[in-house]
């Protein structure tokens, strides 16, 4: 089951989105603000984040700041979710790496279309990684034992060489 980790200051617009979501089929976690959020990262691992941008102590930013510059957590895809509707605001989420941006007000078709295109997104990445994981392990199996063969195979026909240029040995007792 796909686990979606909602940020949200406002409690009631986090619990339409939940119900939303919970509707639609996904296991649903809140988080009141963004070190909660964070903390919520790193203890359920969700496979798909909804940040709002203005919240306070930590904004969405730092949120995003924190959440792809961490190697454990940097693929998880995330949508911002604000009302800040500015073109300026959706660019600088972008850059620093979201992967979505909701304006509110937003219906629940729209909700629902952005994060199934997110997870599928995210699932034919991993999809396509461990297929190429799978290749080079193939390869690799295949060609090392080639590899330690051919500098054994030049051993032995230096051994047989010298055999063939050496007299044998009698040992008389």
């Amino acid at each position: 089951m796909t686990h979606i980790l909602i940020i949200e200051d406002e409690a009631d617009l986090a619990d339409s989105i939940a119900q939303m979501l919970e509707w639609a089929g996904y296991t649903v976690e809140v988080a009141a603000d963004g070190i909660k959020g964070i903390e919520a990262i790193r203890t359920i691992t969700p496979d798909l984040i909804l940040c709002d941008l203005m919240m306070p102590v930590l904004s969405g930013y730092e949120v995003l700041k924190a959440i792809k510059t961490d190697p454990t957590t940097s693929t998880i895809p995330i949508i911002l979710v604000s009302a800040l509707s500015e073109r300026i605001q959706q660019r600088r989420g972008m850059e620093l790496g979201a992967d979505d941006y909701l304006t509110k007000p937003f219906e629940p078709e729209e909700l629902i279309a952005a994060v199934q295109a997110q997870i599928e997104k995210h699932h034919s990445l991993i999809d396509h990684h461990e297929i190429s994981l799978r290749l080079m392990r193939n390869n690799i199996t295949y060609a090392l034992p080639h590899e330690l063969r051919t500098p054994l195979s030049q051993i032995m026909g230096y051994a047989q060489l010298l055999e063939m240029e050496t007299d044998p040995v009698d040992i008389q007792i």
